[in-house]
């Protein structure tokens, strides 16, 4: 199991293009930011920003307090896999990037 905060990246990276495609360039932000316009704007549900934020704190607490459990790092991948879909393979239902 990958142990580290790389999984933590790809949700980030993931909002940073799906609001740039829908919205233009945005400032740079904290990914905890983007998790919250996400879910004001409603482009994740709230239930999926909430696997993103979680996917935030597993990913700080890989990197700065040395790790995580293998049940935590398969619920980071399995979350990330749901963000994934719901901003790119969601079938266009939530206007944003289509597959």
């Amino acid at each position: 199991m990958v142990k580290d905060g790389a999984w933590r990246s790809v949700p980030e990276l993931a909002l940073k293009e799906s609001f740039v495609a829908r919205e233009g360039p945005i400032l740079p932000g904290t990914l905890e930011g983007l998790v919250e316009f996400a879910r004001r704007s409603k482009a994740l549900p709230n239930a999926l920003a909430t696997k993103a934020d979680r996917i935030r704190v597993l990913g700080n607490k890989a990197v700065h307090r040395g790790g995580c459990s293998d049940q935590e790092a398969l619920e980071t991948i399995q979350s990330t896999s749901e963000v994934l879909e719901a901003l790119y393979g969601g079938g266009g239902s939530n206007g944003m990037m289509s597959p």
